[in-house]
């Protein structure tokens, strides 16, 4: 079994060519103001007070449009030539999770590395990095790595399993139900505040609560596509 799903991983990882088009797009974009900035310095304009988006948010791309094309166009391609629904569903568990993990660490690098190097040389006056924003550099990268990897691996598996319910009615209720939660949870100050403390744990809450709250919300939201799976037709 293991074999075969990390051959499924791998073949859906190969076949989400959209995927990797957009975040390069987005990641030329961003890299388009670091190189605007770099001539304003060299220039003699002041940019010490202007702040850029790390290209390292660029990646996050990848986490949702993997998880909406995987179940969305993978799956009818993978059963038809022959692949197993269960297979199906631990490959593209080991996708989510290696994808949570190749972009943790990649945007980590480019985040402890690569800006911090960019602002010193003054082509940039300032970067709106990841770990910063979300205060996962506060024990360092190795923690920040596992925080940014557990959010994006529940990110992941929600939208893989919102995407996957789609070929059916009950996907267009959770979208309803999802609009719903926020439209009505929003106004309503106790249910604003259940909703904060919801988007708060799973994003600032100290490393140990927020990863593993990530994690094990991550598991059980994945593991409502072996239902979906069953009933999925081809």
């Amino acid at each position: 079994m293991p074999k075969k799903a990390w051959t499924i991983a791998t073949v859906n990882m190969k076949n989400i060519h959209a995927a990797y088009i957009a975040t390069a797009v987005v990641f030329l974009a961003l890299v388009s103001q670091y190189v605007v900035n770099a001539i304003l310095a060299a220039q003699g304009m002041d940019i010490s007070t202007s702040y850029m988006v790390s290209v390292a948010w660029a990646f996050w791309l990848l986490i949702p449009l993997t998880a909406i094309l995987v179940p969305a166009r993978n799956f009818n391609r993978i059963i038809n030539l022959g692949g197993k629904r269960n297979p199906f569903f631990w490959g593209s568990l080991m996708l989510n999770a290696v994808m949570a993990g190749a972009v943790s660490l990649v945007t980590i690098l480019i985040g402890y590395v690569v800006d911090p190097a960019i602002v010193k040389s003054g082509a940039l006056g300032g970067v709106f990095v990841i770990q910063d924003i979300f205060g996962w550099g506060a024990y360092g990268p190795v923690v920040a790595f596992l925080q940014q990897f557990a959010f994006l691996f529940l990110f992941g598996s929600f939208v893989h399993t919102l995407s996957a319910a789609h070929s059916k009615w009950y996907g267009l209720v959770a979208d309803v139900v999802i609009i719903a939660i926020i439209s009505v949870f929003t106004p309503i100050a106790p249910l604003r505040g259940a909703l904060v403390w919801f988007f708060h744990t799973v994003l600032f809450a100290s490393a140990p609560w927020q990863i593993l709250t990530c994690l094990v919300l991550g598991v059980v939201i994945y593991a409502i596509n072996k239902p979906l799976l069953a009933a999925k037709a081809i």
